[in-house]
């Protein structure tokens, strides 16, 4: 009958050796986790500065394309100044227990409003120019630019050239097309109670 043979002891300690390289590999370090980003519940903005900031906006984007032909919301002229923004309700989504679909304004005591300006100008030369130049105006007045969209080929003149950015308080949208140009600001909603009068002076 053979004799077994023991076991070099020298060869358990690298398949030992082995064993636990294998295991170390088999269970990597879990990723690092990402940095926190800024913190939540920054300072809203005043009326006051949320006014301040769509003028300037508002005001590049005339400037740079002129002012002739210009309308506010009421269809009236620029003339020498810009128009007031306007107060918006802030809507939150109807309870899921509320019938029907669409949107709720929130209950009296805890309304919040943002403004809106809104402008209408003539039909431009080219209006892909137009959206080149209030692209160009609204970068240079601090808006960041979130996107541009340009028609395809044949598009017919009512397709719109447009620049969406983004702005201290809030969105700006510009479009042109063969028939006209828009321009519209909103800002963040705000529950300062100042923001109302920041449309209508006669409520100070």
């Amino acid at each position: 009958m053979p004799q077994m043979r023991r076991p070099d002891p020298r060869s358990l300690c690298v398949v030992a050796a082995g064993i636990v390289l294998v295991a170390g590999t088999a269970s990597p370090k879990p990723p690092a986790a990402p940095a926190a980003g800024p913190p939540a519940g920054g300072a809203e903005l005043t009326a006051a500065e949320i006014r301040a900031a769509q003028q300037n906006l508002a005001g590049a984007v005339v400037e740079a394309l002129g002012a002739s032909g210009w309308t506010g919301p009421d269809g009236s002229s620029l003339a020498d100044s810009l128009p007031e923004p306007r107060p918006v309700p802030c809507l939150l989504p109807a309870p899921a227990s509320s019938a029907g679909s669409g949107s709720t304004p929130l209950p009296p005591g805890a309304r919040r409003h943002q403004l809106s300006l809104e402008l209408t100008g003539p039909a431009p030369a080219s209006a892909e120019s137009a959206r080149d130049h209030a692209q160009s105006a609204l970068l240079s007045a601090g808006a960041e630019m979130l996107s541009a969209h340009t028609p395809g080929p044949g598009a017919p003149p009512e397709a719109e050239y447009t620049f969406t950015a983004a702005h201290a308080d809030g969105a700006v949208v510009f479009a042109a097309s063969g028939h006209a140009q828009k321009l519209q600001l909103r800002s963040h909603c705000s529950a300062d109670p100042g923001l109302s009068a920041a449309a209508d002076p006669a409520a100070t």
